[in-house]
């Protein structure tokens, strides 16, 4: 697998260290979470913490299997604490342990350790296990490489726009742009099995959901429709499937992270819309290893795709913009609390289409920043919205 400095998120778990909360690092699985920790664990070996001090499991290791002994599992991990000395553990895949909240719960309450957890499932962060853990735990989510992040593991110089093409084609997962090296052809093989294994274990094994013909219809149908305004009654129509059974599968496919919903907003009026809202996968990969090479696509709504995973990437909280009959794309507020509008389109080198894509902005009455973002070389100021290109955007963490 690629061993890229996963930067972003080191820089957000430093902070943390030696702070009494239950770092959770949540995300799809093979986005690289446990090679996170290693990273993060080499750091501690590094700045001088002795290997004592560190203890790590993976539940996904068959020497533990799906069913361990929470209990069991606390007592070996307090036999082996060092006194006087900070303790890092780190448990990888958490959620295969039965009442696995009770083993974290009681390893926080001692002063001397320092926990860091996985999982591959939004259970880890339920209603019930949030309430437990109310001020005791912090979550940090991870995706898939950025573009960034995959232009380094090429290892040679490429042509930024060819490399995009294939980042947009084949995804950012690791263990993909490894074998995009080797063979080309055995992605595919490769993504369909993270999608099998998902399916398998984060949704079909917890027993919510059991019809699996209807799950991969809906799968399909939200591949089919990235970046569409839709609602989970629509989709029920369309697949002939009941309301209640499509808002069970929605509901799966996004606590498994294989999915992102978007509510619309109404941007002057500040409230949260609960009509028509809108999909996003977490890897374009996959979208093609599902629905095959040859399904019709709309560049567009697969470059929005792209820019919402960055966006999020960057620590943002994202919505759909309502602007009276138009829309915005994506309206952004940053960590700091500031708010910008995002329009997204694979080319406006067309005054209607230019005109179509800047006129939900132009009708915004606060002045928070305004991008539109496209594929078209070179950037521009357009009555002061900031066209500028998509692969120099995801190339600058500062914009």
């Amino acid at each position: 697998m690629e061993n890229i400095q996963r930067e972003i998120y080191l820089a957000r778990l430093r902070p943390f260290k030696d702070i009494n909360l239950i770092k959770v690092i949540t995300g799809i699985r093979r986005c690289g979470k446990s090679t996170l920790l290693r990273q993060f664990r080499d750091e501690l070996s590094t700045s001088g913490v002795a290997e004592k001090q560190i203890q790590s499991i993976n539940f996904e290791n068959p020497d533990y299997g799906y069913n361990a002994n929470w209990k069991e599992i606390y007592d070996k991990l307090n036999k082996n604490l060092q006194k006087s000395k900070m303790n890092y553990i780190f448990l990888d895949e958490v959620q295969y342990v039965p009442e696995f909240e009770r083993l974290l719960v009681g390893l926080q309450t001692k002063e001397n350790v320092d926990l860091y957890v996985t999982g591959s499932n939004s259970h880890i962060l339920s209603s019930e296990l949030a309430t437990l853990l109310s001020g005791r735990s912090v979550e940090i989510p991870i995706l898939p490489f950025s573009f960034q992040e995959y232009q380094e593991s090429l290892n040679s110089p490429t042509n930024p726009q060819t490399a995009f093409d294939n980042y947009l084609s084949f995804g950012g997962f690791p263990q993909a742009v490894s074998i995009f090296k080797r063979d080309q052809n055995s992605i595919d093989q490769y993504l369909s099995g993270v999608y099998e294994t998902v399916v398998g274990r984060d949704i079909l094994d917890r027993g919510q959901i059991t019809d699996k013909i209807a799950l991969n219809k809906v799968v399909r149908y939200l591949l089919d429709n990235i970046g569409n305004a839709t609602s989970t009654h629509s989709i029920a129509v369309a697949l002939e499937l009941s309301d209640r059974k499509v808002e069970q599968i929605i509901e799966s496919l996004t606590a498994s992270f294989l999915f992102y919903r978007l509510d619309r907003l109404d941007v002057k009026g500040k409230k949260l819309l609960k009509t028509q809202e809108k999909y996003y996968t977490v890897d374009s990969g996959l979208r093609w290893a599902i629905l095959g090479r040859d399904a019709s696509t709309d560049k567009g709504h697969l470059l929005e795709n792209i820019i919402f995973l960055e966006l999020l990437r960057r620590g943002n909280k994202i919505s759909i913009g309502k602007v009276g009959e138009k829309e915005v794309d994506f309206v952004v507020r940053d960590p700091s609390g500031y708010t910008s509008y995002y329009q997204v389109a694979w080319t406006v080198n067309s005054k209607e289409t230019l005109e179509r894509e800047v006129s939900p902005l132009e009708k915004i009455s606060d002045f928070s920043p305004r991008f539109l973002i496209t594929m078209d070389p070179g950037e521009e100021s357009l009555n002061g919205i900031k066209r500028i290109n998509a692969i120099t955007w995801l190339l600058n963490e500062n914009n």
